[in-house]
């Protein structure tokens, strides 16, 4: 039941925004009764705060599942850059909700700084653990965090005109630099 409310919860704000979602619409399209609702989450910040861990784990889920799969790392930074960007309804909720805590919400910010934290600490080490002797993986950890968040943006404006496999071109030359394997121009 919690979970189908999330989900539901989840459509609603991602095609109204969380201010314009009333909890009886909420109720509504989960088919449940408002009392139901209000036994789940006692405020619409509750619910709030339930969508964004629902929707953080899911990103980081899929963040473990790249890292884990042994492929070579310019594959992991391409699936990184096919899947995250490109899933538009998550996106759009994603950027939702980072307004939401950088304008209005500090409970909602600490949970972005938490998440963001776990990321950078998941993706350093796979970073080491898929490329042994880089120099500084803290910043290519932020490096890449920062890229996907921009192309969630120029993916949602419609304004992003590189393909990923420029992306990945570019980051495998840059990183064979760094290691010193090759000086390379792109």
């Amino acid at each position: 039941m919690r979970n189908r409310i999330i989900n539901s919860a989840s459509e609603l704000f991602t095609e109204k925004g969380v201010e314009k979602t009333s909890l009886a619409e909420i109720s509504a399209k989960a088919n449940i009764s408002k009392g139901t609702l209000y036994y789940h989450f006692t405020t619409k910040n509750d619910l709030v705060f339930a969508v964004t861990e629902m929707h953080m784990e899911n990103l980081t889920q899929n963040l473990l599942k790249l890292l884990n799969t042994g492929d070579p790392p310019e594959e992991i930074v391409g699936k990184l850059f096919d899947t995250v960007p490109n899933a538009e309804t998550r996106s759009r909720l994603h950027i939702y909700l980072v307004r939401e805590a950088v304008t209005e919400n500090r409970e909602l910010l600490k949970k972005f700084h938490d998440i963001y934290g776990r990321w950078k600490k998941m993706l350093i080490k796979g970073l080491n653990e898929v490329i042994p002797g880089l120099e500084d993986p803290e910043a290519l950890a932020g490096f890449f965090i920062a890229a996907v968040d921009g192309l969630v943006i120029q993916n949602l404006l419609s304004i992003n005109e590189v393909e990923t496999e420029r992306y990945v071109k570019l980051i495998k030359l840059l990183l064979k630099n760094e290691k010193g394997e090759e000086n390379v121009k792109y």
